[in-house]
């Protein structure tokens, strides 16, 4: 893309807004349509009043801010707070899949519905824009899809096998219904019609390609981050040595591992997790039993709860490219993660890369780093170095390569 004229189409802020800003900043953004927006001190105002109130879901619309200028942003209240309302009221695996489905479709008839000038270049989101990806190969824009995350049936087939190995960790089967076969239907037609597919990692690139994306389409580009405090080599470990969990506690991303691994660790390591709980009230329990469960908390705090660490731990069955590891590389943690998180961490380097549910390996590497400080230490080292790769800017530039790849050109 050369010219001004690319509209991103996103639900949520996906990485604060990362795609539209680099494309504002190369000069090529026409136009971002997303469900819900702030400008930067009404978002501040939400904030707060949800601090005040103790709102999870305020405080966390207070983060939708891009620093976009406002004439750029095309957003849809009414229809952010009905998707919301009907992903709160699924109950089912089969409710929640429609409830995505009507989102990304609704979300596409209220972009559709309001283009002024047909874009040059258009990049969506999988499962939201389908119709959108449709109208933009009619009027001759160049199409661009980001896969977040392992297709849907492949993610089916990691949480089957998840469940399988840890029987009473979710309330959910995983037995593929009819929504399910039709949201992977709708991706697959979503990468039929772009001209790049826009992978986060070589595991979601492994998915593309098995459930019938044509390889030549995909590009895997690693994601990035900029910390919001400096990584401190000099930093005191803690004693016994603390290892940090970011994300939502749940079956997907390796909960029962953490407890298993915590208990058999008592007293050489000490665990910490940060985010949601998403468990049954007795996997509940039994994590909080021997893991401190900190519970959601802001952004800006996140890294305060990096620096403390002295290794990162995130053993998920199924991702894209977690930007939480990225994280914890910025600030110089060794890790221990699976192939299915879609890190860019190497195994030996910068930590440990056990496969997915291995609750033996995970462990024994999680008491390794726990045990040689000198480990640790080298590791840190080699975080900080590997992170410095991993930017927002090398993002952009990876993100700027990809999307002007002519129509003939292969990732």
């Amino acid at each position: 893309m050369n010219v001004p004229g690319a509209v991103v189409a996103m639900l949520g802020a996906r990485m604060h807004y990362a795609v539209p800003r680099i494309l504002h900043q190369a000069g090529h953004l026409q136009r971002l349509y997303t469900d819900l927006h702030f400008p930067g001190t009404l978002a501040r105002a939400v904030q707060r009043v949800g601090d005040w109130v103790g709102s999870e879901a305020l405080v966390r619309a207070g983060t939708r801010r891009s620093g976009l200028p406002t004439a750029l942003v095309k957003t849809f209240p009414m229809f952010a707070w009905e998707y919301s309302r009907r992903l709160r009221a699924a109950r089912t695996d089969q409710a929640r899949m429609l409830a995505y489905l009507w989102g990304g479709q609704r979300f596409c008839e209220l972009v559709r519905g309001t283009w002024v000038d047909s874009p040059t270049a258009l990049y969506g989101f999988n499962s939201a824009s389908l119709e959108l990806l449709d109208a933009g190969r009619s009027a001759g824009a160049r199409l661009f899809v980001e896969q977040t995350i392992s297709p849907r049936l492949c993610e089916i087939r990691f949480l089957q096998e998840a469940n399988e190995a840890f029987p009473g960790w979710s309330d959910h089967h995983f037995e593929p219904c009819t929504a399910d076969d039709l949201y992977a239907q709708r991706e697959r037609s979503e990468w039929s019609l772009a001209d790049r597919v826009i992978a986060g990692s070589e595991f979601v690139r492994e998915g593309l390609v098995a459930e019938g994306c044509a390889p030549e389409k995909i590009c895997v580009v690693p994601y990035g981050v900029d910390p919001a405090v400096s990584a401190s080599a000099a930093k005191v470990a803690s004693d016994p040595p603390l290892a940090l969990f970011v994300g939502r506690v749940n079956l997907r991303k390796g909960a029962p591992l953490i407890e298993q691994a915590a208990r058999r660790l008592a007293g050489t390591v000490r665990f910490r997790a940060v985010g949601a709980v998403d468990l049954p009230d007795r996997a509940r329990s039994a994590i909080s039993e021997v893991v401190e469960l900190a519970g959601p908390i802001p952004r800006t705090r996140v890294w305060e709860e990096y620096q403390q660490a002295d290794l990162f731990i995130f053993p998920s069955f199924c991702e894209g490219s977690a930007t939480v590891v990225y994280e914890a590389l910025a600030s110089g943690l060794p890790v221990v993660t699976t192939p299915n998180a879609g890190s860019v961490v190497r195994e030996g380097a910068e930590g440990f890369v056990v496969e997915a549910g291995d609750l033996e390996s995970f462990t024994d590497r999680v008491e390794t780093l726990a045990r040689n400080a000198d480990l640790r230490a080298a590791m840190s080292d080699a975080a900080r170095r590997r992170a410095a790769d991993f930017t927002v800017d090398a993002y952009a530039e990876r993100l700027l390569n990809a999307l002007a790849l002519g129509s003939d050109s292969r990732c």
